[in-house]
């Protein structure tokens, strides 16, 4: 669901001209680049896990829960990632508009989009299994891959060096 009227695109890229992307067999010169908030200088430091996070942490829990309050955790989650990325721009409640029942599906969704740029949605993928991506029929594997690759350095320097394969489940999705 790409909402035109959700100011973090122009955030994460440089939108000039719109949103275009490039397949990885055949690149697109015009594609767009990264934008200020994931070029952000050094000084904005990293975060091991943020407020943002947090809230969708909570609205995930809420919303496997089934709990009433579910729908205003992930709406706050939304416009915190909202304020966050866009430094106080864009508040985000003119499209944190979830009311009632909400699947865990649509939070991590959200969290998706909130988290873009981090390596944390991808976590969140190969636990839930959301969302539900599609792996590039002209890709190396037919699937999206659930681990990273054994580093190098680790399997030249350590023989006794795991090298599972990329389709294996890391331990926090078995």
């Amino acid at each position: 669901m790409l909402r035109p009227t959700d100011v973090r695109y122009s955030y994460y890229f440089d939108t000039t001209g719109g949103i275009l992307g490039s397949p990885v067999d055949a690149v697109d010169a015009n594609a767009n680049g990264w934008g200020e908030y994931l070029t952000a200088s050094p000084a904005t430091g990293i975060r091991l896990i943020s407020f943002v996070e947090s809230k969708f942490i909570e609205a995930e829990v809420k919303a496997r829960m089934n709990a009433a309050d579910a729908d205003v955790a992930l709406n706050d989650a939304i416009m915190a990632s909202c304020t966050d990325v866009t430094n106080g721009v864009f508040d985000g409640s003119s499209i944190a508009t979830y009311s009632g029942a909400i699947e865990v599906s649509r939070v991590i969704y959200e969290k998706w989009l909130a988290l873009f740029g981090s390596g944390e949605p991808y976590n969140d993928y190969r636990r839930t299994g959301f969302p539900d991506l599609t792996p590039n029929p002209d890709g190396l594997l037919n699937v999206i891959p659930k681990r990273n690759l054994t580093p190098q350095a680790e399997r030249i320097n350590n023989p006794n060096a795991p090298i599972p394969a990329l389709t294996d489940p890391v331990w926090f999705a078995q």
